[in-house]
């Protein structure tokens, strides 16, 4: 497109984009980064494998029909579109998959199952799959970024509302959509993207993403059998934006602006719970190292404001909702437990005298930053010799060493597969996803 050429509405904008796919590759670093995506993703969903939520939806769809789609860490086959559903949810069962900022959620959970099992009915490997990730990841990344930050306070959950949107143009790129073809997926994906922040702290909040992940996909499969949608249905009068409160008319699709990828700025989680209690634990980590946890009388957690609404669960009466609060989780590190063990956010422990007498020395103030602040927390304690300290930090950063950041995923995905699929499991899924071994291999090794 020319310089005299009018930009295109933002939809066909991005549909074009992905119909372009072979004429536009998206280059070694974003692989990098789409495959360490992959690992990650894989392991914290075959952690998830015995979760009550994981048990839920896998018996409803078995109760519609069987098929030939894997479930990840079962010897289940049932049809391809519940298959997306119960992957995408256990993904996002234990709240322990990857982060993106400016998607404001977590992109991978919302694209990466349906990908895979489409790669699995096509019988393709995972070098495709990575590629496909790269592109549904960024859409949905810059589509979370156009519609800002009221989308998110509003009460609507990112992932499974702009997810959808990241599944549909993920599959379309797999698949070699037109552009045409696309611009109906995405409209299609329009109708369906919903979810809401209320879910936090149940067994619908993963399930919403799950849901996300499966619109995607029977976006493009209802698209590629004919069905039609409003191609313009992102930006269009009545469309995502408008009826979201966005100005339709604002938005501009910029893919990889600099020549980087959404995907190069993911956020891996080092901590089992809430990314956004994520900078709090890491200074009261420091705290704790520092001054030890009974030299610590009170702590008070300075966070941004927009963050209350999803992790300031007072007290958690819940596993799930322990993930998503911030007295809790600064509890967790004052009482020494490792806020990286899926076994520690345990209801039942949290209701513990001692657990509780810890809370209440926890204190949570919301503070007006920007929103390029979202991942930041600045922790102030009150020693017991009457000394104040203060330790602020910021997770929002991504890794600039790939490859420390590949091996820490991989022993994060030892700890977390090996205990239950046995020893050496964790590797023979980390070799398959190094050589781009087919799909079907990959997910074979995860029952």
């Amino acid at each position: 497109m020319d310089a005299d050429t009018p930009p295109l509405p933002l939809t066909r904008s991005v549909a074009d984009w992905i119909g372009r796919a072979d004429s536009l590759p998206v280059g070694p670093s974003a692989l990098t980064w789409a495959r360490h995506c992959l690992l990650d993703w894989t392991a914290v969903t075959i952690a998830a494998r015995s979760e009550p939520l994981v048990a839920a939806t896998l018996a409803t769809a078995r109760e519609d029909a069987t098929g030939a789609a894997s479930v990840v860490g079962h010897h289940d086959r049932i049809s391809p579109a519940w298959a997306v559903l119960v992957n995408g949810a256990a993904g996002h069962a234990l709240d322990y998959d990857d982060v993106n900022s400016a998607m404001v959620g977590h992109p991978t959970v919302a694209v990466l199952p349906a990908l895979l099992t489409r790669a699995e009915t096509r019988d393709l490997p995972v070098g495709p799959v990575l590629d496909a990730l790269v592109r549904g990841y960024e859409v949905a990344a810059r589509l979370g970024a156009m519609i800002g930050a009221d989308h998110y306070a509003q009460g609507f959950h990112n992932t499974a509302t702009i997810g959808t949107f990241g599944s549909a143009a993920a599959l379309a790129a797999l698949d070699r959509f037109t552009a045409d073809q696309t611009a109906h997926a995405l409209g299609f994906a329009a109708a369906r993207a919903a979810g809401l922040k209320s879910m936090f702290g149940t067994m619908t909040k993963p399930v919403q993403v799950g849901a996300a992940a499966q619109a995607g996909y029977l976006a493009t499969r209802l698209v590629a059998n004919g069905l039609s949608a409003n191609p313009d249905a992102i930006e269009t009068a009545q469309g995502f934006l408008q009826a979201h409160g966005r100005n339709p008319a604002a938005p501009v699709f910029d893919p990889a602006p600099q020549g980087v990828f959404a995907v190069e700025q993911t956020l891996f989680k080092r901590h089992a719970a809430c990314y956004l209690t994520h900078a709090a634990i890491e200074c009261i980590q420091v705290l704790v190292a520092d001054h030890g946890a009974d030299g610590i009388d009170r702590l008070t957690l300075h966070v941004p404001n927009a963050i209350l609404g999803s992790c300031n669960i007072d007290d958690p009466a819940t596993d799930l909702e322990c993930k998503f609060s911030l007295r809790h989780v600064a509890a967790m590190v004052l009482s020494r437990t490792d806020t990286a063990d899926l076994g520690a956010y345990d209801v039942d422990h949290a209701r513990t005298e001692a657990m509780q007498a810890l809370r209440n020395r926890v204190r949570v103030i919301g503070e007006d930053v920007p929103a390029s602040a979202l991942m930041w927390s600045q922790v102030s304690a009150q020693l017991t010799d009457g000394r104040t300290a203060e330790v602020e930090f910021d997770t929002g950063v991504p890794e600039t060493d790939t490859d420390a950041q590949w091996q820490a995923l991989c022993d994060k995905a030892g700890r977390i597969i090996d205990p239950v699929l046995g020893p050496g499991r964790a590797r023979r899924i980390i070799t398959l996803i190094e050589q781009d071994a087919p799909v079907k291999q990959l997910l074979e090794a995860t029952r």
